[in-house]
């Protein structure tokens, strides 16, 4: 084998290198979505708002480990959010935005702050920042009154969200929301109890945006799915400055 490189060969460097630019980069096209649903709830419940949304943009719904039936763990928000992190979408993304509801919620902010090079714009929903005990002993007597059948036709587990509830009724999110460095909606429904809930987290987190969905009320994803999805596309469009939290184009 001649490993000599031929007389004629020519090394030149031309002075124009703008055919090479590029090189490298991922394809450009719309900023993958992440939806992360919440407690009493499964993926199958974006449904409407992915449809909103529309094909051409990349997303996923993963499954919450500790609310999947199938799966005999306790909720642990760091273990949740690498199972977001390691779906096998999302772990080929190399940044995306994320939309969280509820417990989803806390799950997406522990994963922007554990991995802030990750998520790029985050979107939260009936957050708390401290489950109020009676908020969770209302979802324990609304889960307890709906059928076993039902419960099984949803894809949830009844006695897995029960023993969920117990965890969210003793945790506090508020450095998580605090550490959060990142451009953040924060979305509610007209209801007055979601609005002050959703002004609450919105101080918590440096320069928030707050919106309201119309005709939303708790779940506003679920209430008014087409309303919330707009307010999702608006807040991550890709045009969007990215100066840092809270800045707008």
């Amino acid at each position: 084998m001649n490993d000599e490189l031929p007389d004629d060969l020519d090394l030149t460097i031309p002075d124009d290198l703008s055919a090479l630019e590029g090189l490298g980069e991922e394809p450009q096209g719309p900023t993958p979505l992440a939806l992360v649903h919440g407690i009493g709830s499964t993926p199958i419940d974006w449904q409407d708002v992915v449809s909103r949304i529309g094909a051409t943009r990349p997303m996923a719904a993963p499954w919450v480990s500790g609310l999947k039936p199938t799966e005999a763990v306790g909720l642990d928000l760091p273990r949740c959010a690498e199972g977001v992190l390691n779906t096998p979408d999302v772990m080929t993304w190399r940044r995306f935005d994320a939309v969280g509801v509820d417990v989803g919620g806390l799950v997406c902010a522990t994963l922007a702050v554990n991995h802030p090079q990750k998520v790029r714009r985050l979107v939260l929903s009936a957050v708390f920042p401290q489950m109020p005990k009676m908020a969770v002993r209302m979802q324990k007597l609304a889960l307890q009154a709906q059928s076993r059948n039902n419960l099984v036709a949803q894809g949830i587990d009844r006695q897995r969200t029960l023993e969920v509830l117990d965890v969210l009724a003793g945790l506090d999110a508020t450095e998580t929301l605090r550490a959060l460095d990142l451009p953040v909606l924060v979305l509610s429904g007209e209801d007055r109890t979601a609005r002050a809930a959703a002004q609450q987290v919105a101080a918590l987190v440096p320069g928030a945006e707050l919106g309201v969905v119309p005709g939303g009320g708790r779940r506003p994803h679920l209430e008014a799915p087409e309303a919330f999805a707009d307010a999702v596309v608006e807040f991550t469009a890709d045009d969007r400055l990215e100066e840092g939290p809270g800045e707008e184009a």
